[in-house]
């Protein structure tokens, strides 16, 4: 049976991914004022090439520097969570857009119930009045996974606008971000209760 912390984990988890009010706020602040606002979007799709169940994975946006605490992201997309169903028909995956203030960011790993020696899988900057698509990461496995990264903003682009206004798809450019180990293994190493 889970540990109370662990149910809390979890519950603070869906909360963050799932489709509660405040997802659907920040969905809607993800309009082409915001970029005349001072803000920048930044598109972001993963998936994976299993589902898993209890040691499922999601990338996620920090402040660069950033602590990997999951309650304090920028936002984040599952990429192999095996008890949602998936944005993409061809393969198990999703993609979110996330407003950002101006400013360094980095993406990072994590997995239900598991660290990561070093979780950041790629850095990014976002300016004022920026869009921008960073890639879909790919992983490879459940916990201890392959990590790659690949363009698939023609897949995501033509899901993105029915769900985001038509004016912010069209100022994306694509930043397609470099993983330091694409293609290494990343061991996953059980967290302690």
């Amino acid at each position: 049976m889970p540990q109370p912390s662990y149910q809390f984990f979890l519950l603070c988890l869906c909360s963050i991914l799932a489709g509660c009010a405040s997802e659907r706020d920040r969905r809607q602040s993800i309009t082409s004022s915001a970029l005349n606002d001072g803000a920048g979007i930044v598109f972001l799709s993963a998936s994976g090439d299993r589902p898993c169940k209890d040691d499922s994975s999601g990338i996620f946006i920090e402040k660069k520097g950033g602590t990997h605490a999951i309650v304090l992201v920028e936002g984040g997309v599952f990429a192999n969570n095996g008890r949602l169903p998936s944005d993409f028909g061809n393969r198990i995956g999703w993609y979110d857009a996330f407003r950002l203030q101006p400013g360094d960011y980095q993406l990072f790993l994590h997995t239900t119930g598991y660290g990561y020696r070093n979780p950041v899988i790629a850095e990014f900057h976002i300016d004022a009045g920026e869009a921008k698509y960073l890639g879909e990461i790919t992983l490879s496995g459940c916990a201890t996974v392959n990590v790659s990264l690949v363009d698939q903003w023609e897949d995501v682009r033509s899901k993105a606008t029915t769900r985001y206004p038509e004016s912010v798809i069209r100022r994306v450019k694509l930043d397609i971000q470099r993983v330091p180990s694409t293609g290494a293994k990343w061991q996953a190493n059980r967290a302690a209760p």
